[in-house]
């Protein structure tokens, strides 16, 4: 089908040559349209929301035409990290356009958004995330809590999972009351008598519904479990594996809210857990620059740090992680590239993404982590590191031992 769509624009050249008057080479419901329903419509159509563009139409579309390919060609949209284009390995639901792709549409942008021939093209299936199996448990975080700007934008929640034995966390499920009014979600858990109490004091300080917390939970022996962010607020972690969760423990949910919904709405969020009592175990490896600084005023600076593989391990998937001022982002072992970011969203792409064909490490293998940062709106010195820094370069590796 793809092949019939490519002799399109050649037939209607060759017809503009004889001085015919024949459709564009690039019309909105032949080309556009097939692509926008694969990648774009699970979120931009009627109804998802009325903060977001509605592109199913032609004159939705048209009317932001300049945008759109805009947004494409820098890779903003659709909501995506990695680079899949196959240069640096290729990675399990991936929300990215090719290289074909997206000059379609900036073509079409450039000779003016053109309807073209109207016809109801076979539309493509959208690319969604794998669903969970199963909910097991259903916890909710944030209500009763009022969103606002600046440290309000972000707050942590203690949830309890109740949970009477050990077991194993295969996937989340994010749903928040108001639709798009959460970009991401990172679950910590609390695994002594110890980091419980001091959540709890955080929790009892404040006198409202959570705590704020910015980078981490707030609690510095928290363990991060698992992130998933905006576009895809469902994970599924990689087949056959799962984190334990300690028998009786608390978790800390961080939520990133998303104010263009609206400052000062309540709404729950509610955290779906797929659980299972036996599974591979995974863990995630951190790497972490620590201890750097970033000089103000620039347009981009980078800080790098090196590792060593510390055992044979498996990797299924890359969790990166910097904050506001981040830029791009580069993962290489032994120099062959790990994952590559050309952009940065520190509330919508800092979450868990999987490989398609997981990486074997060796122990001994040389990392090398590479994290860029615009500093261009900063008046002093930017500290970064975990805990305390205002900036972060952190990979947490999801793995299995060998």
């Amino acid at each position: 089908m793809r092949s019939l769509r490519l002799l399109i624009p050649v037939a209607a050249v060759m017809a503009c040559d004889a001085g015919a008057s024949d459709p564009p080479q690039y019309g909105y419901y032949e080309h556009v349209l097939p692509i926008l329903a694969e990648n774009c419509l699970s979120c931009h159509i009627s109804g998802a929301s009325a903060r977001v563009r509605h592109l199913e139409t032609y004159e939705g579309a048209k009317a932001v035409a300049d945008l759109i390919s805009h947004m494409v060609e820098h890779r903003h949209m659709p909501i995506w990290g990695p680079d899949d284009s196959g240069t640096c390995k290729t990675w399990q639901d991936a929300r990215w356009l090719s290289a074909e792709q997206v000059q379609t549409i900036t073509r079409w942008a450039l000779s003016g958004a053109p309807a073209g021939r109207i016809v109801q093209p076979t539309l493509p299936t959208p690319k969604e995330p794998r669903p969970l199996d199963h909910v097991d448990r259903t916890l909710v975080a944030g209500a009763g809590y009022a969103t606002g700007v600046g440290p309000r934008a972000i707050r942590c929640f203690v949830v309890d999972p109740q949970l009477t034995g050990d077991q194993f966390l295969t996937g989340i499920r994010v749903t928040p009351d108001w639709p798009w009014s959460v970009k991401q979600v990172t679950l910590f858990s609390l695994d002594s008598t110890e980091s419980e109490a001091r959540a709890a004091a955080l929790d009892d300080a404040d006198p409202d519904p959570g705590y704020p917390c910015s980078a981490w939970s707030g609690v510095t022996d928290s363990r991060l479990l698992v992130g998933t962010g905006w576009g895809s607020l469902t994970l599924k972690l990689p087949e056959g594996t799962g984190i334990l969760l300690p028998s009786g423990r608390k978790l800390v949910a961080q939520v990133h809210y998303n104010l263009l919904v609206g400052s000062g709405i309540e709404g729950r969020v509610e955290l779906g857990l797929e659980l299972a009592s036996t599974a591979r175990a995974a863990s995630l490896l951190m790497w972490q620059v620590e201890n750097f600084f970033l000089d103000p005023g620039k347009q981009q600076t980078s800080i790098v740090g090196y590792f060593t593989v510390p055992e044979s391990m498996t990797v299924l998937g890359i969790y990166p992680r910097m904050r506001t001022l981040g830029g791009a982002y580069d993962l290489a072992i032994d120099g062959s590239c790990a994952m590559q970011m050309h952009h940065w969203d520190f509330h919508g792409l800092q979450q868990l993404y999987k490989y398609e064909s997981p990486l074997d490490l060796q122990v001994g293998q040389s990392v090398r982590l590479t994290c860029s940062y615009t500093t261009s709106g900063q008046l002093s010195i930017v500290l970064g590191g975990t805990p305390g820094g205002q900036e972060e370069c952190t990979a947490l590796l999801y793995a299995v031992t060998r």
